[in-house]
C-alpha cells in the first residue's frame, strides 16, 4: 500500500490540530479517506491521529464506531506516521506564513 496525503487544513472542532485526507493506494483499488484528526496527547504533548468516527450513542452516554478500520496494523501505521509527516510540515508553512503577516 501507498499512502499519499492530498490535504492537511485547519480542524473545526477545537480539540483537533488539524484535519487531513489521504489516498490509499492498493494494487487494484485507491481508498480516499477523509476526516482524519491530528490530535495531541495532553499529558504527553506527543502528535497522534484520530480515525474518523460516527456516534451511536445518545447525546447522554456517547459512543463512537469507526467509519474505516485497517485489520493490518502495519498499514494502520503507515497512515499515521504519514498523517503526522504531512501535519509537521503544514503547520511550519503556517507559522511561517503567520510570522510574514506580523
Amino acid at each position: 500500500m501507498k499512502v499519499n496525503v492530498v490535504e492537511v487544513r485547519k480542524g473545526h472542532r477545537p480539540s483537533a490540530l488539524a484535519l487531513a485526507k489521504v489516498e490509499c493506494i492498493f494494487d487494484d483499488a485507491i481508498v480516499v479517506i477523509d476526516d482524519l484528526r491530528v490530535l495531541r496527547s495532553s499529558k504527553s504533548g506527543e502528535l497522534w491521529m484520530g480515525w474518523p468516527a460516527y456516534s451511536t450513542g445518545s447525546h447522554a452516554n456517547p459512543s463512537y464506531s469507526p467509519v474505516v478500520e485497517f485489520i493490518n496494523i502495519a498499514n494502520k501505521l503507515q497512515v499515521a506516521d504519514a498523517v503526522i509527516a504531512a501535519f509537521k510540515i503544514w503547520a511550519q508553512a503556517q507559522k511561517a506564513q503567520s510570522a510574514v503577516g506580523q
